[in-house]
């Protein structure tokens, strides 16, 4: 292989990385979004706590990446689906920051 082709390797493998990353992170999110809004409306537990769980591994990242905003959003929404699974809903606040989440998180 010459030098030449280096560089159209790399792209290529970038191409082919990317989207898959980019989708693994699009499809955690809106498996958040929905999980947590379905725990906020129906209080059901299941539902709460793989809610909780990927909020958890959100946050986990957050911290990893030394990405205290996202970290801080995301420990707020723990608390709140907490709060919502022992049916104690703070209501439209639960929504707000659960797009605090999105805006501070969208990297993850």
């Amino acid at each position: 292989m010459n030098r030449g082709s280096y560089p159209s390797l790399f792209l290529m493998l970038l191409v082919l990385i990317s989207p898959s990353t980019f989708a693994s992170q699009f499809t955690n999110r809106s498996q958040l979004n929905l999980l947590a809004r379905n725990c906020f409306f129906t209080s059901q537990r299941l539902t709460c706590q793989r809610a909780l769980i990927l909020t958890e591994a959100l946050q986990n990242k957050a911290e990893e990446n030394r990405d205290f905003a996202c970290q801080t959003m995301a420990l707020g929404l723990g608390s709140d689906l907490i709060m919502s699974q022992i049916k104690k809903s703070r209501g439209t606040q639960s929504e707000k920051m659960l797009q605090k989440v999105n805006q501070f998180c969208f990297n993850y």
